[in-house]
């Protein structure tokens, strides 16, 4: 009878997206580095990357994400990949038991601004009533936009 439950609950699942966007005061390319460069940190949940994959750029090219989830490991990586000329960074998991994906783009509004859009869909299948609280009430893209654009005032007065 549960396996029955949980494959209904699958079956039925549907992904939680979160979208968000924020003015930033650096050019596109400046904001596209800093993001690019610990683009494991810019997700919706809050998990810890022991030692993401570079390339050579710096740029953050996998990283498995861990976090303890009611005594037990949730475990996965996110893979990354760069459009510069576009300033889009995407992202998303390679398992289907547990997805996350989404991507991130600058806009140029001046020469010395840009706006951050930012886009992530969650979909795990046994979303615990700690993770649900973190997506909703802390403000999934919303926290991660807010987050960013802290990041980058502080760089500017680094």
């Amino acid at each position: 009878m549960q396996v029955h439950a949980l494959a209904l609950a699958l079956m039925s699942r549907r992904p939680t997206v979160h979208d968000a966007e924020t003015p930033l005061p650096v050019p596109h390319a400046v904001a596209y580095k800093l993001f690019a460069e610990s683009a494991y940190h810019w997700l919706p949940l809050r998990m810890t990357a022991p030692r993401p994959y570079r390339y050579p750029r710096g740029h953050v090219g996998h990283a498995r994400l861990e976090r303890e989830v009611d005594g037990v490991a949730l475990v996965f990586t996110v893979w990354y990949s760069y459009d510069p000329r576009a300033r889009l960074i995407r992202w998303s998991t390679d398992t289907a038991d547990l997805t996350i994906a989404g991507d991130a783009r600058f806009e140029p509004i001046s020469p010395k601004t840009c706006r951050l859009h930012y886009r992530c869909s969650v979909d795990l299948p046994a979303l615990d009533e700690a993770l649900a609280l973190e997506l909703t009430h802390d403000g999934g893209a919303t926290r991660v936009v807010r987050d960013f654009h802290d990041r980058v005032i502080a760089a500017l007065r680094a």
